[in-house]
């Protein structure tokens, strides 16, 4: 306040001034030769350190940022901009370009809502950045997920088959990291016999004999080669092996067999410890109704604390299509930040949630194995392919401390004790008035005068 009325009687005092000295129209600014007069007259009026280095600041980032000059006021501190909004106001004050005749900068209102950036009060150190608080930034977590779904499909040499959370999610413990299945390539009622390796196995290909080694595995093959060739044609074979018969099959479905997989639900229940405070937090609403989860879907502003995600709505936040990935798998990573003030109500401690497709391509192979009296042992073996969630969890909480605060109160009175000596550098060898500036800072003592000098006269 006293800054705002030191530059409210300056301003009264130069604006007379200011007006007769100093050109007007288009080319005001580039004739500033009077201007900078009325600018260190006003900067040695004003003693206050931070307004001398905004100013300073302001000037040049004007200069080298061609800022126009309802901009360049706007970026001043709020004191400052608020000592003119017209043309011939006393803008020039600051050291700032003059506005033509007639033109009037518009008031620019505070933004406001969840994007608005802060409002700068006090110190930045201390409160935008919560300089005075310690900080507890490894909290113990743990992390609980349910999936829920149900599809039912038809697959050749399967036929009908129901799919539900003990088919398509692996492991089923509920853990941190989990897979969810998409796709599939079966290969139903395989024994354990003689036939011919894939034709697509490389080291399983041959012309005669010898080409298969006997009691030798095949490289990235499905058995051990017995030493015959079982030629196909004229052009080729491959080796016969000894392994589960029929070998299994290679052919990926056009479309993902599991694509409803894309509207089942995800819950996840995270709990954070911060143990340096003794404050704990978790992201599920505490409730007695049973049935709240059942039908409830995650929403930032309207319900923050219904952690049950849609798989679709996951894999497009991350930025990719859930049928894309569904058809040959993905790894994607869902991060949990918690950002809470324990100086606050636990209540406006609420995490936060990303999404980040981590990469593509992901399968593994599985087998359910079957006897039957009198039958030699048989599995289908399944080559599933899906997506592979990742969640982790970052956190930090602060609370008041007196040695943080005292740390950063002294850290800034350290710099504003530099920030005159940056102020006077800058004006004494970098401006283009710096001669101006020596003279106005510094008078030149003349000698005294001799006493035989004084005798004469």
């Amino acid at each position: 306040m006293a800054t705002a009325s030191r530059l409210g009687l300056q301003e009264q005092d130069f604006r007379q001034k200011g007006r007769a000295l100093l050109p007007t129209g288009p080319l005001g600014w580039t004739k500033r030769a009077q201007k900078q007069m009325v600018l260190f007259r006003d900067w040695w009026r004003v003693d206050d350190v931070t307004t001398k280095l905004v100013r300073v600041v302001a000037r040049w980032k004007f200069k080298f940022g061609s800022r126009a000059p309802c901009q360049a006021r706007a970026w001043l501190l709020p004191e400052a901009a608020g000592i003119s909004r017209s043309a011939g106001d006393g803008g020039d004050l600051l050291g700032l370009p003059g506005l033509q005749n007639g033109e009037v900068c518009p008031h620019q209102e505070p933004q406001s809502g969840p994007f608005a950036p802060p409002a700068p009060a006090g110190h930045p150190g201390l409160h935008i950045r919560k300089g005075y608080q310690e900080k507890d930034t490894d909290p113990h977590f743990s992390v609980i997920t349910k999936l829920k779904g149900v599809s039912a499909i038809r697959v050749q040499g399967l036929g009908e088959r129901l799919w539900d959370v003990a088919d398509y999610v692996k492991p089923p413990q509920g853990e941190s990291v989990f897979f969810l299945a998409t796709n599939f390539i079966t290969t139903p009622n395989q024994t354990q016999g003689l036939c011919p390796e894939h034709p697509s196995i490389p080291d399983g290909n041959c012309q005669r004999d010898s080409d298969c080694s006997a009691r030798e595995p095949v490289v990235n093959g499905n058995g051990i080669k017995t030493g015959k060739c079982l030629r196909w044609n004229d052009t080729g074979g491959t080796c016969e092996i000894y392994g589960w018969c029929p070998v299994e099959n290679k052919t990926l479905p056009r479309k993902p067999h599991l694509i409803e997989a894309g509207n089942f639900t995800l819950f996840i229940k995270n709990t954070v410890n911060f143990a340096k405070f003794n404050f704990s937090r978790t992201n599920v609403l505490k409730t007695t109704d049973g049935a709240y989860f059942k039908h409830c879907r995650y929403d930032a502003l309207e319900s923050p604390f219904c952690p049950v995600f849609r798989i679709r709505d996951m894999v497009e936040s991350a930025g990719a299509s859930f049928e894309e990935l569904a058809l040959k798998g993905a790894a994607v990573g869902l991060r949990i930040d918690w950002d809470c003030d324990a100086d606050r109500a636990p209540s406006q401690c609420h995490p936060g949630y990303s999404f980040n497709l981590l990469d593509k391509g992901f399968n593994f192979r599985t087998a359910s194995y079957y006897r039957a009296p009198l039958s030699p042992p048989s599995r289908s073996l399944l080559k599933l392919y899906g997506i592979r969630f990742d969640i982790s969890v970052r956190g930090q909480a602060g609370k008041f401390s007196i040695v943080p605060t005292v740390v950063n109160v002294g850290t800034g009175a350290a710099f504003l004790g530099v920030a005159t000596v940056v102020c006077d550098l800058v004006l004494l060898y970098l401006d283009a008035k710096a001669d101006f500036y020596r003279s106005e800072k510094y008078e030149e003592a003349k000698p005294p005068k001799d006493k035989n000098d004084q005798a004469a006269s």
